[in-house]
Parts: structure tokens; sequence; C-alpha cells
């Protein structure tokens, strides 16, 4: 496998050109390439003569050191080739990766288990229920569900504890001015 050549270099503009045998690596790679670096470089895509693939990539920097635009080439064809066996990886487990996609849809739809994952299964559903119907007691008020509780637990509630109930509560802060029914208050 022939791998990119340095087709141009030069450090004062700061652009390296490499050029891709045809057939090296699909589009799709380089393209994928191409967009992991514009974040470093400018990059653009073109063909020979003979259908070889030119790829000029310019340093966002005006001068680079011929290092530095050597190693920007080899990002390049390192992100190329990742790009590749991605694919490859993609294409192998493709099945694999549609199931696990279509099950996590099918789930947060609602749907479990079983392979039929059409929105069918959701038309069995029991629609004779009412919005005030409600099994688990849910919607009883706070009142009816516990109104011989609180007498039993609070002393304060109980009769003949009147005595408890006028007791001072705590002292104000020293903020807060109630306001009197008449108008505000004289300060």
């Amino acid at each position: 496998m022939a791998t990119p050549e340095i087709f141009a270099l030069n450090a004062e503009t700061g652009q390296i050109t490499l050029k891709l045998a045809k057939g090296l690596y699909p589009m799709d790679a380089v393209y994928g390439a191409a967009y992991v670096l514009i974040d470093q470089a400018y990059v653009l895509l073109d063909k020979d003569s003979d259908g070889n693939v030119l790829v000029h990539v310019s340093s966002k920097e005006e001068k680079k050191a011929e290092k530095d635009l050597e190693k920007l080439a080899g990002t390049f064809a390192n992100e190329a080739l990742s790009q590749v066996l991605r694919a490859k990886i993609m294409k192998a487990h493709k099945n694999r990766l549609e199931a696990i996609v279509s099950q996590a849809v099918a789930g947060s739809v609602g749907i479990t288990g079983g392979t039929d994952f059409s929105l069918d299964v959701l038309d069995d559903e029991d629609d004779d229920l009412d919005f005030l119907d409600d099994p688990l007691g849910i919607a009883v008020p706070w009142e009816e569900k516990f109104k011989g509780a609180a007498s039993e637990e609070r002393p304060d509630t109980r009769e003949g504890a009147g005595t408890q109930k006028n007791q001072p509560g705590p002292p104000d802060s020293g903020g807060f001015q109630p306001v009197k029914p008449e108008g505000p208050a004289d300060s």
C-alpha cells in the first residue's frame, strides 16, 4: 500500500500538498480527515489528471516550519486511515448496531421485549380508563387520608391543650414591620 506522498511544501506560505494514490482512501475517509483538521488548518481537495487526490493543507498561521507542516500532513494521513478503519468496523457490525439502536428507540417509546417494534403494540392498551379513576389512591386529599391521625400525633391539636396554642412564637428578627390595617406604620 502506498503512503501519501508530499507533492509540494512551501514553509513561507504555510502550505503543504499531499498526493493520495487513486483508490488508496475512499473519499468519505478523505472528507472525514479534512473535517478533523479544520480547526488547525485550511484544507482544499482536488484531483490531478491521473485521478489521484491532491490535498492542499494550509496552516492558519502565515509562516510555519517545514517540520510542523510535515507533522500536519502526518496527522491528516493518520486521520484518513482512522476514518477507513471506522468505516470498516461500521460495515462489519451494521446489523448489531441497528438492533441496538432499534431496541433503544423502542424502549423509549415504551415497547418492551420481543422483536415487533411497530406502534400497533400500543393499540392493545385499555382505553376505558378515565382521568378521574384513581386505583392507587394517589389523588386522595391529605385531610381525608390523615384526618384521625393528626389529633393523635400532635399534642397541641388535642382538646384541652388551649394553653399551648397561645404560646408566643419566635421573636421578630427586627427587619419586618407589619402594616396596620388602616395604613402604613409610622417610622
